[in-house]
């Protein structure tokens, strides 16, 4: 009798643990952020594939509010001494996934961009239609 009750509360105990492993697995995955989460901020341009980018361009950044704005600002120019830029305003919409849609204010159409996260400080933005891949540091 008494094999019996010590094999029972075993028994439980093992159950217990069990449950309260993959309870803490679940809370986990529960504090992840989504991408529609984690966008939000502000973004500086350090790269572009395939072409590389200009020394201007490093100055060149985006805001993603919550709001479902952007805002930023663009460089381009060869030399320091000749850096232009163009102040960017404009919307933007999480489809699903790593699917963004980004209308930017004054242009006729929208672009679907892929965007994705490998860390919460790195973002990689790429547009098949346009041809690249830009990759982005969170601005601190």
């Amino acid at each position: 009798m008494k094999k019996t009750i010590s094999r029972i509360f075993i028994v439980f105990l093992v159950g217990l643990f069990s449950l309260a492993c993959s309870n803490d697995d679940d809370n986990e995955s529960k504090n992840e952020l989504k991408p529609e989460e984690i966008i939000i901020g502000n973004w500086e341009l350090r790269n572009r594939e395939p072409d590389g980018i200009d020394i201007c361009e490093f100055s060149s950044y985006f805001s993603f509010l919550d709001n479902r704005t952007i805002n930023g600002e663009v460089y381009a120019g060869d030399e320091p001494s000749e850096c232009a830029s163009i102040n960017i305003s404009g919307s933007w919409e999480f489809v699903g996934g790593s699917k963004f849609i980004i209308q930017i204010d004054g242009k006729p159409d929208v672009v679907e961009v892929e965007i994705n996260f490998p860390n919460n400080n790195t973002m990689e933005m790429s547009s098949q239609k346009e041809g690249y891949s830009e990759f982005y540091a969170r601005k601190k």
